[in-house]
């Protein structure tokens, strides 16, 4: 057959490729390995932290030598000091360049890491107004009739429940009661006036703010001190409240993250003596809260990094920073702050996620209540009105000065106090006469129902929305199975999910769940029967507690009547804040740190735990309030035989522990580990904090 003729359209064959990229041959699976981020070397923060490190002993051994060279009599400009004096210099010089910060919703602690104790600044800023926006808002009218039941019946419940606790713990410790006491304190309330003392008797005379000159922004202490009634009118700003932003004053995001800037660069420049040219030479270590909200602790460090060019920021959680500053590694950590109470569990240095609680009341709650306690008492001054600064000071005054949880306290006694009011040339002292009402304030954290919580944590999710994952749109909010079962009574994952084998969990406690038929003995006696006596070829020992026992002692809230999830709920609406009683709390939030590992790890953590209890916060820093506490927590579990309330170290404050162990942090090698640096912030912004957060925390 004869070949068939070239076409013309037919293209002339040629050597060249449709494309110039390399085909790749399938992966034999049977050999395959790969080397891709297996250490440490192949991430970014490593290498950086390694290059720092090669030129600072690059820059150590330029200065050796030149102060051999001088040694050796040789001239050089560049040897001005010896290695060792250079070395001294260097540790005296730690934390120099380190600012500490740690906000709160009444105040922030500020501060070098070098220095011994952290400046107090006030979270507050005043703008001048068009017109005074001001209400006043008296606890009382002065026509009422003060004394009991001027409260409702509700507070009249709580206040009975309060009463016959200590009347019972008096009556188990033989003292002795005072009949009549709450008459016999009213009537001489009732018959006192105060006296007047002059400016210059006054020891403690206020230096109110001077407003003639109409600046536009006022922060710090001396937005407290603007008289109410002062012309030009000024209105005070929180931007931070129950530990959040207090998204519900304002219109807009970029004002509450203007405010907060403002406040910040104020204390810098005034408490810290820090130019704000100068912003660009310090870092900042940054305390978050330990149930944090992702979305503003994100905006805040975007903040910090692009309007304040910091060097670098690491960010760690408070009962963390805590457990640094009392100079301990594991830990049940107790915050009690002005507006909430939050409580963890740190082990080797590490929050145990599943075992955080925030509860919904903190001193302020209890400044509120000892003010109406006096009220009811019939104190002589009576026109408290605390949305008034100088009214809230007198009231915290008092709450400091008077209050105890030492029962041996509860006798008449003559108190006096020295109340100051703008406008007015003279200080009025009051004398009074109280009974048990500064013991019955601190008890209140164990009845929590007498504080008014209603509309607490309200305009939420107004401006910032829970953050989620950019990739699977899963919200990545820290979570906790303890929150969950106190907000909705029921958690959607087992607590410690992460040590849960594959097989299920292994001996230990088992998640806290309520009995349904309400029997807690027959589920005390399934649950011993049920309970396996060897593991792994190891005699188990009893666990710490059992879900009968927690039903029994800690009565956690009824589970929500519904199908949907947990992340459906708090999709729909945010959570509820929580009230529960302080030592409940404290004792679920140690159990569940317990849940579902082996009997002898959770025995061993159960030890560390229950040993090293501490109160931190500036809320319950009451005397004998350790003492107090842990009576109520050996009640609730008396097989706890290492139960120890731990004090802060002598002479520090507890409301500064958390700043006391992030700048002890900051003046250690180890404190490189966990900053963020300005050139990795460039490079792949946050996502740097999933290597560089402390136990992961940032994961959720």
């Amino acid at each position: 057959m004869p070949s068939r003729k070239r076409q013309e359209t037919e293209l002339p064959s040629h050597p060249f490729r449709f494309t110039t990229f390399t085909t790749a041959s399938s992966l034999n699976l049977k050999n395959f390995y790969t080397g891709y981020l297996k250490n440490d070397n192949q991430t970014l923060s490593t290498r950086l932290i390694q290059d720092n490190l090669k030129k600072a002993a690059a820059a150590k051994s330029q200065r050796e030598a030149a102060a051999a060279a001088a040694k050796a009599g040789t001239p050089d400009d560049t040897a001005s000091l010896a290695p060792e004096d250079e070395d001294d210099a260097a540790e005296q010089a730690a934390g120099s360049k380190t600012i500490v910060l740690h906000l709160g919703s009444s105040n922030m602690r500020v501060g070098l890491a070098s220095a011994y104790q952290p400046e107090t600044v006030p979270m507050v800023i005043a703008r001048r107004a068009p017109g005074s926006s001001f209400v006043s808002r008296p606890l009382a009218e002065a026509d009422r009739n003060f004394g009991p039941g001027m409260f409702g019946q509700r507070f009249e419940e709580s206040w009975a429940k309060l009463e016959a606790t200590m009347k019972q713990r008096m009556r188990d410790a033989k003292r002795r009661q005072v009949p009549q006491a709450a008459e016999m304190s009213a009537n001489f309330n009732n018959r006192s006036k105060p006296e007047d003392v002059n400016e210059h008797n006054d020891s403690g005379k206020v230096e109110w703010t001077d407003v003639s000159t109409e600046p536009p922004i006022i922060t710090g202490v001396a937005a407290l001190r603007i008289p109410p009634d002062s012309q030009p009118p000024y209105n005070l700003y929180r931007p931070i409240q129950y530990g959040l932003l207090n998204e519900d004053i304002y219109s807009h995001l970029p004002q509450a993250l203007g405010d907060i800037r403002i406040i910040l660069e104020a204390a810098f420049i005034n408490e810290l003596n820090i130019a704000r040219s100068s912003f660009s030479e310090y870092g900042l270590a940054f305390i978050i809260p330990d149930l944090y909200d992702r979305t503003l602790v994100e905006k805040l460090l975007e903040m910090f990094m692009r309007e304040f060019n910091f060097t670098e920021i690491a960010v760690l959680q408070e009962s963390t920073c805590s457990v640094y500053g009392a100079g301990m590694t594991s830990a049940c950590v107790i915050d009690v702050g002005s507006q909430t109470t939050t409580i963890s569990c740190v082990e080797d240095g590490a929050v145990i996620a599943d075992s955080r609680a925030s509860l919904a009341f903190g001193g302020d709650d209890m400044t509120l209540l000892f003010t109406k306690l006096l009220l009811r008492a019939q104190f002589p001054y009576r026109e408290f009105d605390l949305s008034r600064t100088f009214d809230m000071a007198f009231a915290e005054d008092l709450k400091l000065r008077f209050c105890t949880a030492n029962e041996a306290d509860a006798a008449i006694q003559l108190y006096s106090a020295f109340q100051r009011q703008p406008g007015r040339r003279t200080t009025h002292k009051y004398e009074f006469k109280v009974y048990d009402d500064q013991i019955l304030t601190p008890m209140s954290v164990y009845e929590p129902s007498i504080y008014e919580l209603e509309g607490k944590q309200g305009g939420r999710r107004k401006f910032l929305q829970p953050a989620v994952d950019i990739f699977e749109g899963t919200p990545v909010e820290p979570e906790s199975v303890l929150q969950d079962r106190l907000v909705y009574g029921r958690s959607d994952k087992e607590a410690n999910a992460l040590l849960v084998p594959p097989g299920g969990p292994r001996v230990g406690v088992q998640p806290a769940q309520k009995p349904a038929n309400g029997d807690a003995a027959n589920a005390a006696t399934a649950a011993t029967d049920s309970t396996p006596m060897e593991v792994d070829g190891v005699d188990a020992s009893p666990a710490p507690a059992s879900a009968a026992q927690l039903a029994e002692s800690v009565s956690l809230p009824e589970p929500v009547a519904t199908d949907e999830t947990i992340a459906q709920l708090k999709e729909q609406a945010p959570p509820r804040p929580v009230v529960f009683p302080l030592d409940q709390a404290v004792v679920a939030s140690i159990e569940c740190a317990c849940e579902n590992i082996p009997v002898p790890q959770a025995e061993e953590r159960l030890k560390a735990l229950t040993s090293t209890v501490i109160i931190t916060g500036a809320g319950y820093n009451f005397p004998f309030a350790g003492h107090y506490l842990h009576e109520r927590l050996h009640t609730l579990r008396p097989g706890w035989a290492h139960l120890a309330i731990i004090p802060a170290p002598r002479e520090l404050d507890p409301a500064v522990l958390a700043w006391k162990g992030m700048s002890i942090l900051a003046r250690c090698r180890v404190y490189a580990e966990f900053a963020i640096t300005r050139e990795e912030y460039d490079r792949i912004g946050l996502r740097s904090m999933q290597a560089k957060s402390n136990g992961y925390f940032w994961l959720g």
